[in-house]
């Protein structure tokens, strides 16, 4: 994720927070105060990480909805690869040894004896 600074920020200027859009209210030195255009709840976010204050969890807004989309389809994907794995203990028949080094290879994984 690239980094941003106090001058990229504009008043007025749309963030993404799940499927919410928020507007940015006041551009501080290290935070962006953020209001939801539904329903005028506030926050404060990093202006560099785009991270939400939020004692509860680690999240992050979006600059478009698409990207909060492609963000919530790609991590979905990677719930239901993760699943299908973690429940297989043998690899399906149609699965060779060389493709399980490309995918290794593909997410970055080194496998014992490479």
């Amino acid at each position: 994720m690239a980094t941003a600074t106090a001058s990229e920020w504009q008043i007025g200027q749309s963030l993404w927070w799940e499927d919410h859009e928020y507007k940015i209210v006041r551009v501080g030195r290290k935070w962006l105060t953020m209001e939801s255009v539904a329903s005028g709840h506030y926050l404060r976010v990093d202006m560099k990480t785009l991270q939400v204050d939020d004692d509860f969890r680690t999240s992050y807004m979006t600059r478009t909805l698409e990207e909060y989309t492609d963000k919530v389809a790609r991590e979905k994907a990677w719930s239901r690869l993760a699943a299908f794995v973690r429940d297989k203990y043998l690899p399906p028949a149609t699965v060779g040894l060389e493709s399980i080094y490309q995918a290794a290879a593909i997410l970055g994984i080194k496998l014992e004896g490479d």
